[in-house]
């Protein structure tokens, strides 16, 4: 009976070191398992934050604007640039949106000859403040025959980046659109000035190769001088006939540049 006690006794030790194993095992085990779920879970977050990020900073579509759609008319007239809002307030529009979908449709209407104006853009509000936009933009067509409403949510705006953009192209266009006007007036001043009739069917003498004066194979017919945004002389032309002459049509001489125009 001494003996058997004796060796149990004896087997404890190893028992005790046998769970005390066990217990670490499964401890760590289990630490194990709970890191790789949470290390799981951090990596489906970073997933989703970069996705998000991504998606935040896609890039934009650029627009094909149509050239002759510029913020400013040349008034060769009066030498100036007067604005054309309609244009300016559509680059406006189409520049605020930052989606992509939205850009495509604006690109396709605009293609189609709408203008766009940005719904609160010119409500009025405190000082300093931003526009009181609704989210939504205005497309319409110049003749008033077709309006309509594009809701694009505010969430897809972004007017401080648009209205940047907007002031840069604007200095674009003004120093262009200034250059093209003063080449045009200089080339006016340089043509044939026209101070009279008779220096009116002196041009028209020449257009026509009526170059000998001792010949008159045309006849021509003061109709009066008009005074327009363009002011010209009016002129009745007919052609010299053997019985009769035969009429060939009216014509306007412009004073500004000597310019012939048939009616």
């Amino acid at each position: 009976m001494t003996k058997s006690k004796s060796k149990f006794v004896s087997i404890l030790p190893v028992i005790f070191l046998f769970l005390l194993l066990t217990a670490c095992s499964s401890a760590t085990s289990g630490n194990d398992s709970k890191d790789t779920i949470e290390s799981l879970a951090n990596n489906d977050t970073d997933t989703k934050e970069t996705e998000s990020k991504e998606k935040t900073e896609e890039e934009l579509l650029e627009y094909e604007y149509e050239p002759e759609r510029t913020f400013y008319t040349k008034v060769y007239e009066l030498g100036e640039l007067m604005p054309d809002d309609a244009n300016a307030e559509t680059y406006e529009a189409m520049e605020t949106v930052i989606s992509n979908e939205y850009r495509k449709i604006l690109q396709e209407k605009y293609n189609q000859g709408f203008y766009f104006s940005l719904e609160g853009r010119f409500d009025e509000v405190t000082e300093n403040s931003e526009p009181a936009l609704t989210g939504n933009i205005t497309m319409y067509l110049p003749d008033d025959t077709e309006t309509q409403t594009l809701e694009v949510g505010t969430e897809n705006f972004d007017f401080a980046a648009a209205r940047e953009k907007y002031e840069q192209e604007n200095e674009r266009q003004i120093a262009q659109l200034q250059k093209e006007l003063e080449e045009e007036i200089a080339r006016q001043e340089q043509s044939t000035n026209i101070n009279s009739y008779e220096d009116a069917v002196q041009i028209l003498k020449e257009e026509l190769g009526d170059t000998d004066d001792a010949i008159y194979p045309h006849i021509f017919t003061d109709l009066g001088f008009v005074e327009d945004t363009r002011s010209y002389y009016y002129i009745n032309v007919r052609q010299q006939g053997e019985e009769k002459s035969m009429a060939i049509g009216r014509v306007r001489v412009y004073i500004d540049n000597a310019e012939i125009v048939w009616e």
